[in-house]
């Protein structure tokens, strides 16, 4: 395969060199991935560059991606929002969306909801699964837009058919909080399902609370325990406190105070770890968990000094919801738009 792809190289470079357009945007991809020669990004910004004068897309989003992410030149949000442009008024989808996401964050342009559902909508309508699911978000929460839920579905189900994770999480969430459509926890189990299986951490916790309360499935403390540990593992702290529940109470997992205290302190909540000093199950002063104890002190100064409180609502919907779907560095655009920007 190395020798394959050094010898396409060679092609690509004397093709290049004789004025051929798709070499040469070729070789800018090979120098951006490391393919058949050493990764340059210099060299790939060079050989884009020229290509992209030449008014072709692709390059322009590529040297969009360059500039965004600083890749061989200063990272620079204004000079990656005109190439975008360039593409864009090439009707280009990947460069649409990814002028609708600096709109909504309001990077080297002035922030503009109502712009970035413009040109969301651009890219949605020829595909683009990332501009689906940022509509979908932009009508869950009006942004930009008269607040939807109906439509806030129909754009997730668009991505959630074509096998977008986060797009079946919020499916999940219609379903289970009945928004846009009737409360069936059923069907939000069936879409939480499709995501966890996907590996994602949100959808894998929300499995676990299901199980754990028979919702939409028959109630099994030990699948609640197998799900919330996946997303536990992953450093979700809604599933982490979930653990220190079960190994609290002894509900699909023995009981064993040591390790509830363990997925507590994870998970910063310290008021369960003064729940368990006040019943007697756990002491900051037992010889025989003197490390654990160690451990457990810094983490609780830790989160204490960081700023995350000490007492979280359990058991409401409403602090499910904020957990599942609805936390903003795991649900909003950030997670599922970057994996998408990159052409391929």
């Amino acid at each position: 395969v190395e020798q394959n792809d050094s010898e396409d190289f060679e092609r690509n470079l004397k093709a290049a060199n004789q004025g051929d357009i798709n070499s040469q945007y070729n070789l800018g991809e090979m120098y951006y991935r490391g393919q058949g020669v050493a990764q340059d990004y210099s060299k790939a910004f060079d050989w884009y560059l020229k290509v992209a004068d030449q008014g072709y897309a692709h390059s322009q989003t590529m040297l969009g991606e360059i500039y965004y992410f600083g890749k061989g030149v200063p990272q620079d949000y204004s000079k990656a929002f005109d190439w975008y442009l360039k593409a864009a008024n090439q009707g280009y989808a990947h460069s649409q969306c990814n002028l609708g996401e600096m709109y909504y964050r309001g990077q080297g342009v002035a922030q503009d909801y109502s712009k970035a559902f413009d040109w969301y909508l651009k890219a949605a309508n020829q595909g683009d699964i990332n501009s689906q699911y940022s509509l979908g978000v932009m009508y869950y929460r009006g942004q930009g837009v008269t607040q939807d839920y109906s439509k806030a579905f129909d754009w997730y189900l668009k991505a959630a058919d074509q096998g977008y994770a986060h797009s079946q999480t919020m499916l999940g969430e219609m379903y289970y909080f009945g928004k846009g459509v009737p409360q069936d926890y059923s069907k939000a189990f069936d879409w939480y399902l499709k995501s966890a299986n996907q590996g994602d951490i949100n959808s894998q916790y929300s499995l676990g609370v299901m199980y754990y309360r028979g919702q939409g499935v028959a109630q099994d403390y030990s699948k609640a325990f197998d799900w919330c540990l996946k997303a536990a593992n992953q450093e979700c702290a809604s599933s982490q406190y979930e653990l220190g529940e079960i190994y609290y109470f002894g509900k699909g997992a023995p009981q064993v105070d040591s390790k509830a205290a363990e997925w507590y302190v994870r998970a910063a909540f310290l008021d369960e770890l003064d729940r368990m000093v006040a019943e007697g199950r756990y002491s900051w002063d037992s010889e025989s968990d003197e490390e654990d104890n160690t451990q457990f002190k810094q983490a609780t100064v830790q989160a204490e000094d960081e700023g995350i409180p000490k007492d979280r609502s359990k058991g409401s919907d409403q602090a499910i919801e904020v957990e599942q779907g609805f936390d903003d560095t795991q649900m909003e655009l950030d997670d599922s738009y970057e994996g998408g920007k990159e052409v391929l």
